[in-house]
């Protein structure tokens, strides 16, 4: 290759590779910050679950202005809902609502039954195991959806406001289980209108060392509830 195109081809290869060292220690700096707070803290900004939500939406809002089209990120539902989890920690899908606005739109993951792979308990030192569960109790957002079709569907919630019926639904808390990386013998937890929609499939099955439930899009000019 002549000299004069070799130079433009190596520069542009050390720009990429700088780029990615670039992300790679700013990811350690964020490992590093949350390994150093105690889990739970004063106030939202000293704890470590705090302080990991702040990052992964960094994370999310990087990529994205480094992408020439849309971008998804998979989490679990407390991290892509726009309100808080465990009581008052403000999620990743709260600070990308802040940042994008309408343009953050929040699925939420469901399922009816199946089996999947989590550390038994709250304990981040026990290998995973398989867990397997039977349909959620009556009362569950799953058995509500599942009540309607038994088949895989999505529902989008964007809307719902504009029919009174749904609109009261959406203003009260419900329950849904809530699987993570650890799984405690307590399961549910209360959901309020944070997620833009909901897809259930009927059963799951396992895919890998950890397996936790819950999606998220980030779409330009998507309308999300407010």
């Amino acid at each position: 290759m002549p000299p004069g195109r070799a130079a433009p081809a190596c520069l542009a290869h050390r720009g990429r590779g700088h780029d990615q060292a670039l992300r790679h220690a700013r990811l350690i700096v964020a490992a590093a910050d949350v390994a150093s707070r105690p889990p739970r803290g004063d106030g939202e900004e000293t704890c470590a679950l705090a302080a990991r939500d702040r990052h992964m939406a960094h994370a999310v809002i990087s990529l994205e202005e480094g992408s020439a089209g849309k971008v998804a990120v998979w989490a679990h539902n407390g991290h892509v809902c726009t309100d808080c989890y465990a009581r008052n920690i403000p999620a990743m899908g709260q600070h990308l609502r802040d940042h994008y606005g309408k343009g953050y739109y929040a699925p939420g993951l469901l399922f009816g039954e199946g089996a999947f792979r989590a550390r038994p308990g709250n304990s981040a030192t026990r290998p995973p195991r398989q867990h397997t569960t039977s349909a959620a109790g009556p009362r569950s957002v799953e058995a509500q959806l599942a009540s309607v079709t038994s088949e895989d569907h999505l529902i989008d919630l964007r809307a719902g406001r504009t029919e009174p019926a749904v609109a009261e639904w959406l203003e009260n808390p419900q329950f849904m289980r809530s699987f993570g990386a650890g799984v405690p013998r307590v399961t549910y937890r209360f959901l309020h209108d944070s997620n833009g929609a909901h897809a259930r499939v009927r059963r799951i099955g396992v895919r890998g060392p950890l397996d936790t439930f819950g999606a998220t899009e980030l779409r330009s000019g998507v309308r999300a509830p407010t």
